[in-house]
């Protein structure tokens, strides 16, 4: 299933053909020599894939942004509503261990396991808030960056665009050169058109092409 080709600083690459459903593990081996970069990869390439489904549902440029918005309004009240449960019931939302005279009879090791639950409680509840209040300032910042849309333009971002910025986002992250449009063997056009063109993405090579070109227009690559 895999074919073995030579890069230009002669070492020997393995690259998966783009209609073959990927291994992740070869992937992130092959190109980032970093096995824990493939649960990334697998998560983009189902997202993308997702995106390219589903993207008729997202509607217009306001749309989405009113969705947005209401994504954060929805997480503020979930956050105040939070605060005005006593922290007893809170905590028990999350999980709480019984009280402690139920432990009277416990042994010391399900003493122990019950302080564990407890403590993951405390953290789960502090997690989720964390995340909520996260959530409601991206949620602001994001619908407001959202820009009018010219008369005739795309009301959404492409989905192949999207998947090259994400394969340009994690070529930065495990990598130390900078993604460009080249499509040698071991250049980042490459390395999306492998990803992009197999399963579940399955997009059509001219399609990804274009848009690593276009990516990288006007950028001076």
């Amino acid at each position: 299933m895999l074919r073995r080709a030579e890069s230009e600083k002669g070492a020997n690459l393995t690259v998966l053909e783009p209609q073959i459903d990927p291994d992740y593990e070869t992937l992130a081996r092959t190109w980032f020599n970093d096995v824990a970069a493939a649960p990334l990869l697998k998560q983009a390439a189902r997202e993308i894939a997702r995106y390219s489904r589903d993207r008729g549902a997202f509607g217009s440029p306001a749309q989405r942004r009113n969705k947005i918005i209401s994504t954060g309004n929805a997480a503020a009240r979930l956050r105040k509503h939070l605060t005005e449960i006593d922290p007893t019931t809170r905590l028990a939302l999350f999980g709480k261990s019984p009280p402690d005279e139920v432990t009277d009879t416990l042994s010391e090791v399900e003493r122990m396991a019950l302080v564990a639950m407890t403590r993951a409680a405390l953290e789960d509840q502090d997690r989720f808030c964390i995340i909520l209040d996260a959530l409601i300032r991206r949620a602001a910042t994001i619908s407001a960056d959202i820009p009018p849309q010219s008369a005739g333009a795309p009301e959404v971002p492409d989905p192949i665009a999207f998947g090259v910025e994400c394969m340009a986002a994690i070529w930065r992250r495990y990598r130390n050169d900078s993604p460009d449009s080249s499509f040698k063997r071991d250049g980042f056009g490459t390395f999306v058109e492998t990803v992009l063109g197999a399963p579940p993405i399955s997009a059509n090579p001219a399609a990804i092409r274009t848009a690593v070109r276009y990516h990288f227009a006007g950028r001076g690559a």
